[in-house]
């Protein structure tokens, strides 16, 4: 029987124990640099190193969760919250261990729209940023007056430059 990756600890070396048979995990790294081509190498590489699961911040899912599939490893999503990452009939070994876009757009508006506050909603044009906006469009559209503005900006820059008065000049 597989560990649960959920068991997993972030320090270099995690323990877990099943019927009382111990096993001792060493925690490896991989970094994406944002790069699906590098995520799927990484993915490769650490089912080479014998891994029992892999946790991803998204990058690389697409490309990526067919390898780990035909290897009978796990996938956990930690960070991009889409509702296209997941799909149990589809992908079958990608869990995600995060909250949706969706969860935290509801719960955004549910914090936000009581206290009357006017919000812009700004997004970037990568599809996880999209698939953000959709979400946030979803969860303020009940009440769209508390959105003041919704911009997008360019993807993959330090700084979107996006400053007061491009929120003002997009408020209607």
């Amino acid at each position: 029987m597989r560990p649960d990756p959920y068991l997993i600890s972030p320090s270099r070396f995690a323990l877990y124990s099943e019927c009382g048979v111990k096993y001792r995990f060493r925690i490896k790294r991989y970094d994406t640099g944002l790069s699906p081509s590098t995520a799927v190498r990484n993915v490769r590489k650490a089912i080479a190193d014998g891994a029992v699961a892999i946790v991803d911040e998204g990058t690389g899912v697409d490309a990526s969760w067919q390898i780990a599939r035909d290897a009978d490893v796990p996938l956990a999503v930690t960070y991009q919250g889409g509702e296209g990452l997941i799909d149990p009939a589809k992908r079958p070994n990608v869990f995600r261990i995060a909250p949706t876009d969706h969860g935290m757009s509801y719960r955004l508006a549910e914090y936000l729209i009581p206290k009357k506050l006017k919000v812009a909603l700004i997004t970037d044009d990568s599809s996880y940023g999209q698939e953000g906006a959709k979400a946030l469009d979803e969860a303020f559209s009940q009440n769209p007056g508390s959105v003041a503005a919704k911009l997008t900006v360019r993807a993959l820059t330090t700084f979107p430059g996006v400053t007061a008065a491009d929120v003002r000049a997009a408020t209607p």
